[in-house]
């Protein structure tokens, strides 16, 4: 066992045994973290995303409709390599019915940029190819998110094979995170492509109209000067009008 994977064992040993406290912290909106337990509905003012509530034929994570969930470590060249290891389905009490999904990473210091992405398909691929939907009409995307590792959390709206694959930088946003099982909603006007991107720009309204996949990162950029080590686990991703 290496001690990225000892150091990592470790640490999810110690979250489940504090789970009673550390998850009963208050949460963005005022509720206590077992709410997050009560499984989201899709209904006129709610498109849940992913609810972690299934698996496949090799018991890896799905969407909430079936769609692939993958894990992909990133670095500059010349970095030592990021590490990943999941994403699995974990409970955060273990006579708690719900799933969460659960990852664990390392992130190494001198890399100029570094992270890994978990990307979340909303449908099964159909011919190898991703299956958009429109969620052009919803205003908001709630997260129930839990990391230790780094602060800064990032995610990704993407439309892939829509004639968009070719930009450069999907549009994102970041949400600093919170000791505890938080619940953090991004306004999806607040999607933009970084500044930086000049002659690939497009239109985050559009991505949503063809919106095929969600992409969550943890990340260090800037040349990181200490390692990240940590894991992230995250539960109800819904988009909300």
């Amino acid at each position: 066992m290496n001690r990225f994977m000892a150091s990592t064992f470790v640490a999810a040993a110690c979250l489940v045994g504090a789970a009673p406290t550390s998850f009963a912290q208050a949460r963005a909106d005022g509720a206590p973290a077992q709410a997050a337990a009560k499984p989201p509905v899709s209904d006129d003012n709610h498109f849940v995303y992913a609810d972690f509530e299934k698996a496949d034929d090799n018991k890896k994570p799905i969407s909430a409709r079936g769609g692939e969930i993958g894990l992909f470590p990133y670095q500059s060249q010349g970095s030592r390599e990021a590490e990943a290891k999941g994403p699995e389905l974990v409970h955060i009490k273990r006579d708690d019915p719900n799933h969460l999904l659960k990852f664990d990473y390392a992130l190494f210091a001198g890399a100029d940029w570094t992270g890994v992405v978990l990307e979340i398909h909303g449908q099964p691929d159909v011919d190898g190819k991703m299956v958009s939907d429109d969620l052009s009409g919803y205003k908001t995307l709630s997260i129930d998110c839990y990391e230790t590792g780094v602060t800064i959390v990032r995610v990704e709206i993407v439309s892939q094979g829509r004639g968009k694959e070719n930009a450069i930088q999907a549009p994102q946003d970041t949400f600093k995170v919170r000791e505890g099982l938080n619940t953090y909603k991004i306004p999806l006007k607040a999607f933009s492509q970084p500044e930086w991107v000049k002659d690939e720009r497009v239109d985050p309204k559009e991505i949503l109209r063809n919106l095929t996949s969600v992409k969550i990162s943890v990340f260090c950029e800037n040349h990181c000067e200490a390692n990240k080590q940590g894991m992230m686990i995250l539960d109800n991703i819904v988009f909300e009008k």
